[in-house]
């Protein structure tokens, strides 16, 4: 789920450090920051926030994960017959891969803002002849009114203009349509680069995270926003999953993508300190510090929750 990865915009540190909690690793609350999937604005993805991001896409088939929990909905959907399946913000071409793979008669459609995303995804459809990869902006489609049976988005809708994507989902969506959706509650990615930040700062308040997944996090935000469309929420399911890495490195690369280019702006505006060193003992000192770091050097962060809904014209 996705303008650049590390290029939003908004709040104040204030409303950052306090959605965080004064210790840094309090349970997080919604920031009022978004990053842009549409073409509106900023490039979705450079190169290299691609690579970051990838880094992360591949967590999401854990078992807990919502890949295969959006997998069984869409085969009681639209399983056994031919239908047509619509993946919003599907980066490298999930959960539309999957659901292509298991579901033979339906055709599916894997988008994404990102025409590096779309190479990516286009590639892994390429032995699927019912699966295609598409550019496509999710506050603007170009697909047909009523094209649509089922439309898929994991992680996509907090990073846009909410209004705006959930009217083209409900207009590509055929009368009794169902989105399945997905979306963050809590997760400890942003704690982890609070804490980062501050060791880097050496001040209370670091800036504004330029990514936020928690934006709908409080409130029933998108089931609201659905409702207020003419959708009717048919279920909601909370569910968790642990996001890990083979080593303390890999960890830390994988756990700073929030806030890599703030510490890329600290490291050019203080040449003479160390900044990564800082980032990095403090990442290893809390990853001691809360058990995530195993006696194998692997790194497991075990709270990341995450909502799945469905809703239906």
């Amino acid at each position: 789920m996705l303008a650049a990865l590390t290029r939003l915009g908004g709040a104040s540190a204030h409303a950052y450090a306090s959605s965080l909690g004064g210790g840094g690793l309090a349970a997080s609350r919604v920031l009022p920051t978004t990053r842009r999937m549409s073409s509106a604005g900023e490039p979705a993805f450079d190169e290299e926030a691609t690579s970051a991001y990838t880094r992360i896409f591949e967590q999401h088939m854990h078992p807990q994960g919502p890949w295969k929990l959006m997998l069984e909905q869409a085969k009681g959907l639209v399983g056994g017959r031919a239908g047509r399946v619509l993946d919003l913000a599907s980066g490298p071409g999930e959960p539309a891969v999957l659901i292509a793979s298991e579901l033979p008669l339906t055709q599916v459609v894997s988008t994404d803002i990102s025409p590096f995303m779309v190479e990516k995804a286009a590639a892994r459809c390429e032995k699927l002849p019912n699966c295609v990869a598409e550019l496509a902006d999710m506050e603007a489609l170009h697909f047909e009114d009523a094209s649509f049976d089922l439309v898929t988005c994991c992680y996509g809708y907090m990073f846009v203009d909410l209004k705006k994507a959930i009217s083209e989902t409900a207009r590509v969506l055929k009368p009794g349509g169902s989105l399945v959706a997905t979306y963050w509650v809590d997760v400890d990615l942003m704690r982890i680069g609070d804490r980062i930040m501050r060791a880097v700062l050496n001040e209370a308040e670091p800036p504004v995270p330029r990514m936020n997944p928690l934006s709908l996090a409080d409130g029933r935000a998108l089931e609201k926003a659905l409702e207020q469309a003419g959708f009717s929420i048919r279920l909601t399911s909370a569910s968790s999953y642990p996001f890990s890495a083979p080593s303390i490195d890999a960890g830390f690369a994988m756990f700073t993508i929030p806030i890599a280019s703030d510490l890329r702006s600290q490291a050019e505006a203080r040449e003479g300190e160390d900044i990564m060193s800082i980032a990095k003992d403090a990442f290893h000192s809390l990853c001691k510090e809360k058990g995530y770091l195993k006696p194998t050097g692997e790194i497991v962060v075990p709270n990341n929750q995450f909502v799945l809904l469905h809703a239906q014209l």
